[in-house]
């Protein structure tokens, strides 16, 4: 393909960047059309025939520079709506986070909206869950011991690896074949083969949808060609050549491999807006169209290059606030020989050059890595919002093997969104714990201190607690009832939900469903598990841990007196909690607090694996747990009363397994080193977040260190300075493609609210 100048890339950027997010109704209008008129039909028809209506009837057009193409608004930087999901879905949903909110296009466009949304009210998959939540576990929810992202079924909606190998080697084309076949095979008269023929018959419908959708572009595409000249006028021939062609049949070339990739990954997003749905190791699917591109004089590296520039770019404009679509690179071999080549280095380029927020990126690590391959990652990660995260296979793939996944397939692991390990055959869903809520309650007789509202059960006046182990007890209780209630929750939603919610397109992708006959939410895919990670393991404890040493070791409070603390926050009570803010803090290579938040972890891994998932009934999955906050230590912190680190109510509490901020002060071995005291092998992910302003070469050997010889599953962070990160908050004008990492995602600085801004100062400020 022809390529123009280097600057185009650049210029399709600078155009988005000028335009404010807006919300665009066309999708919900004609998904909302589509199922008031199939009302009565099964829903797995309904659902697949919703798709259909979509990819027919939106907007199709090509910006006059792209060469990949596929949009999921009407205009540039606009955003659908997906009301059959409820809450979470109109424009109030896209403040997540405290990002900037979006506009509506035209008031009359808010009129339909709300003539969309109350055909919706009652009907939507939110409310149909809702109403079969008990009361008890609606307290606890509404009390923030937990959250489910994006709203009750949020996670359902997302969370998968989307199947490119399969999609480029047989195109949906194949896949519809597959099902057809399945089809012709059906003997109706087995138990469940109606449902199987409606599932096989949904998948027929939505892959000509796909294929339809594809060649509406290439008719766009030729369209325009007939009016354009030059070296434009050869783009749009060849991109409507190529949309004939892809995704419909298998990729010939590198070109077609990314536009088939592109229309894959947009009609996901299309069906459901879901969050996290990712692109797996792009380097090894990539590679060979790549090579033979090159091989035969077709493709330089520099235009691949600005190919995956482009498709970068395109990722951001098909982004909600952050939704953390992964890419996976570093991989290993089915025989576990290090699988580093040429794209990954590619890859690595395009995303430094690419200065916007999206794709995530994992970088796979273990012990035949090579150096220069972790040297040229440290140095992306500098300019790229501490892209790529690094994942150690070392410790990632016996955890999976321990979950029964076979070594194949755990050697071909991906990182699905921030940091969930995942397979082709999975889809994800997890909840985040508030693992300090849990001990506020222990410590008020399973009431909630700042609502009066009992959430836990009655543990005993904490008053008359004579014994360090007496505290542990009642956290052990107040521990398993939260995560009982929300395994309860976890099962209600997958029980509500199946048949009912249906997401044939999401099934294509996860393995397993088209062999079984199974759509995903019914449990259709290899492995049907969910996952729960603790927030704030840092300041529960911390606050144990001061408990422990102030209370019943040194003597120098009651718990009396130490109840009364907590229930005035501190004030009047400054001497104490200063007292509090002395004990040891986990994070600085301390057994005194390290044994205690072995002993938090531990309890939270026993509970969680005490449970199952159900999403397969005849065939019950793991719950997997794991240590990641996401930005949900914000607002976990937000929800809880003060606790005995010194912590006030409602500030934050530490992110995943990282110290609480402003805790330690031994620097990144310390943390290292307390960090690697933990399980890793029973725990899903274990995120681990620092700024480190070291130069490459410290980076990469203290990485090393982590990951290859402590063990540790995961390291992220900022590359960056304290006095770049202060200039940029007095200064924003000045750093409009400042990136940083805020948890499992990175951001543009000057975008971040600033409650964000203030914690990425504040993790550089540490030691300082």
């Amino acid at each position: 393909m022809s390529m123009q100048a280097e600057s185009r890339v650049q210029s399709m950027i600078h155009k988005y960047l000028e335009v404010e997010g807006r919300l665009c109704i066309e999708r919900a209008r004609v998904a909302t059309r589509s199922y008031q008129d199939t009302e009565g039909e099964p829903e797995i028809i309904r659902a697949a025939k919703a798709l259909a209506a979509v990819l027919n009837g939106i907007s199709v057009w090509i910006d006059e520079e792209e060469l990949i193409v596929g949009h999921w608004a009407s205009v540039l930087r606009g955003v659908p709506v997906w009301p059959e999901y409820g809450r979470g879905t109109a424009q109030m949903g896209f403040e997540h986070g405290g990002f900037r909110a979006l506009s509506l296009v035209s008031e009359e466009a808010q009129q339909e909206l709300d003539e969309i949304i109350s055909y919706w009210k009652g009907r939507n998959y939110t409310d149909r869950v809702v109403r079969v939540l008990p009361e008890e576990v609606n307290a606890a929810r509404q009390a923030t011991l937990w959250y489910w992202y994006l709203g009750v079924v949020g996670n359902r909606r997302g969370r998968y690896l989307i199947d490119l190998p399969t999609v480029l080697d047989k195109g949906f084309n194949g896949i519809k074949q597959a099902a057809t076949e399945k089809l012709e095979a059906l003997d109706l008269e087995e138990s469940g083969a109606m449902n199987r023929q409606l599932f096989y018959q949904a998948v027929v419908i939505v892959s000509d949808a796909v294929t339809d959708f594809a060649r509406r572009y290439a008719a766009r595409a030729r369209g325009m060609a007939a009016e354009a000249s030059g070296a434009r006028k050869k783009e749009l021939e060849e991109m409507a050549r190529a949309c004939d062609r892809v995704p419909a049949e298998p990729a010939e070339t590198f070109y077609q491999a990314l536009q088939s990739s592109w229309f894959a990954f947009l009609v996901a997003n299309l069906e459901t807006g879901g969050d996290s749905i990712s692109f797996g190791g792009l380097d090894q699917i990539l590679y060979p169209y790549y090579k033979t591109d090159v091989d035969q004089g077709r493709l330089t590296r520099d235009e691949a290059r600005e190919l995956l520039e482009e498709f970068f770019f395109k990722v951001n404009e098909s982004s909600i606030r952050h939704q953390v679509y992964a890419v996976t690179i570093g991989r290993q071999t089915e025989y576990g020989a290090d699988a580093t080549n040429e794209m990954t280095y590619l890859l690595l380029d395009a995303l430094e050059r690419v200065r916007l927020p999206e794709p995530q990126f994992a970088l796979r690590v273990n012990k035949r890595t090579p150096r220069e391959l972790l040297m040229r990652a440290i140095d992306v990660m500098r300019v790229s919002g501490g892209r790529p995260q690094l994942n150690n296979d070392d410790a990632i793939i016996p955890a999976m093997l321990r979950r029964g996944v076979p070594i194949k397939e755990a050697r071909d692991y991906s990182v699905d969104g921030c940091q969930h390990f995942t397979t082709y055959g999975r889809k994800d869903h997890s909840a985040w714990y508030n693992l300090v809520k849990t001990l506020d309650l222990a410590l008020n007789n399973g009431v909630d201190r700042l609502t009066g509202r009992r959430i836990g059960p009655p543990t005993g006046d904490p008053r008359t607690f004579a014994t360090f182990d007496e505290v542990m007890s009642a956290y052990r209780q107040q521990l398993a009832h939260g995560i009982k209630l929300l395994n309860t929750e976890s099962e209600l939603v997958d029980a509500s939900l199946r048949g009912e919610m249906c997401l044939p397109y999401a099934s294509i992708h996860v393995r397993g469903c088209l062999d079984r006959g199974v759509e995903v939410l019914e449990g259709g895919g290899e492995f049907n598990w969910t996952g729960m990670h603790g927030v704030g393991l840092g300041t529960a404890a911390n606050s144990l841990a001061a408990l422990k040493k102030v209370v019943f070791e040194d003597k120098r409070a009651s718990m009396s007196e130490m109840i009364d603390a907590l229930d005035k926050n501190f004030e009047g009570y400054e001497a104490l909690r200063q007292r509090l803010i002395q004990a040891p803090k986990w994070g600085n290579d301390d057994d005194y607090v390290d044994a205690v938040a072995v002993e938090v972890a531990n309890c939270f891994l026993d509970e969680v694996d005490r449970h199952r998932c159900h999403s397969d009934p005849e065939k019950p999955g793991w719950t997997i747990p794991g240590f990641h906050s996401l930005t949900f230590s914000e607002q976990f912190g937000e929800a809880t009363a003060a606790t005995p680190d010194g912590r006030k109510a409602r500030e934050r509490v530490s992110d995943g397994i990282a110290p609480a901020v402003g805790t330690y002060h031994g620097g990144p071995t310390a943390v290292f080193s307390s960090a690697a005291k933990l399980d890793h092998a029973r725990t899903w992910t274990s995120s681990l977040t620092l700024t480190l302003n070291e130069p490459t070469e410290i980076v990469a050997n203290l990485a090393r260190t982590y990951l290859s010889d402590m063990g540790g599953t995961h390291l992220m962070g900022n590359l960056v300075s304290l006095d770049t990160l202060r200039d940029a908050r007095e200064h924003p004008e000045n750093y409009p493609d400042l990136l940083v990492r805020v948890a499992g995602f990175s951001a543009r600085f000057v975008e971040l609210p600033a409650n964000l801004q203030d914690l990425i100062v504040k993790r550089a400020a540490i030691g300082k």
